[in-house]
């Protein structure tokens, strides 16, 4: 016999109010519709359920017999909704991923987001660490995933690569530098020779840093600076390259985070065919893990849209 939950909704609430307008009030339907259902539900039982008396509602004993096993269904309904709730919790995993601060600003949103959509069983837990602090830590166990610029893929963990990278030079519209750019086929900047970048005066990130390794490539391939000074944050090199103070540097997929407080250019250089990759690491035992395969297919699907 039919008698599904929103009748069993409807009949408790009936019999609670023991009346149809206040009833049709309490549950934000309209009177005809909470009556229009009852008289259905009479149809499929068979009998009448209640009778009216002036404006109230009564119940027939086959009421009080349908309503008695309406509350036991609303109950086990409840029941079943606390269950899966805890059972939901109970296997919700925490998942540790090692990033760089300024890709928490770019991709962690977006991907707190598809993991909401999705509903992946996991309680991201997000850490901030300098280029080759991450590795360290994947490699004690602190992580589960990092995602980093690196040269070359390491044989120790898996990885995926997401998108080729491209160190850019920060300059002043109208530095003199800026008329040696040429356009190459297939880029998005204005190529500068390090060469071309010599006799100014350089910010470059500390050495625990990623994108160091790359500013010091620059150093061997011809770039022969007026100076070089130490600037541990990307974005206070970026600043005080849009104050005139010198040149800055920061990776292609940085570009949407930095906001200079006055105009600035971008131009690749160093090597192109040497540039890094966007890098996702992981311990190799966790290969095949369907969570982490999720995981990683939503931060890849993101890159690819964002960056």
């Amino acid at each position: 016999m039919p008698f599904n939950l929103k009748q069993c909704h409807y009949l408790v609430t009936l019999a609670d109010c023991n009346s149809f307008h206040q009833a049709a009030r309490t549950l934000f339907i309209t009177q005809p519709t909470l009556s229009i259902a009852m008289k259905k539900l009479e149809q499929e039982m068979g009998q009448p359920l209640f009778q009216k008396q002036g404006r109230k509602a009564q119940l027939t004993p086959a009421g009080r017999l349908a309503l008695s096993y309406a509350r036991k269904m609303l109950q086990l309904d409840r029941e079943l909704a606390r269950e899966l709730k805890a059972l939901r919790q109970n296997s919700q995993r925490d998942l540790h991923i090692g990033t760089y601060l300024l890709f928490s600003t770019l991709l962690m949103p977006p991907l707190l987001a598809a993991i909401h959509k999705s509903h992946l069983p996991v309680d991201l837990k997000l850490h901030h660490r300098h280029g080759f602090e991450l590795k360290d830590a994947l490699r004690r166990g602190e992580f589960d995933l990092i995602l980093c610029i690196q040269d070359k893929p390491d044989p120790e963990f898996s990885c995926v690569r997401l998108k080729q990278e491209t160190l850019l030079a920060i300059l002043l519209p109208d530095n003199p530098c800026c008329q040696q750019a040429r356009p190459l086929e297939g880029l998005s900047w204005p190529y500068l020779t390090p060469a071309a970048l010599s006799g100014e005066t350089l910010f470059l990130q500390s050495p625990i840093q990623q994108i160091r390794h790359q500013e010091d490539r620059l150093l061997e391939q011809g770039l022969k600076p007026a100076a070089c000074k130490e600037i541990a944050s990307i974005e206070t090199a970026l600043g005080l390259a849009a104050e005139g103070l010198g040149i800055s540097f920061t990776m292609s997929c940085y570009v949407k985070a930095l906001h200079p407080a006055h105009p600035v250019r971008y131009f690749a250089t160093g090597n192109l065919q040497e540039a890094p990759w966007l890098t996702l690491y992981y311990r190799k035992e966790l290969e095949g893990d369907p969570v982490l395969e999720t995981l990683i297919h939503l931060l890849r699907e993101i890159v690819q849209t964002i960056l």
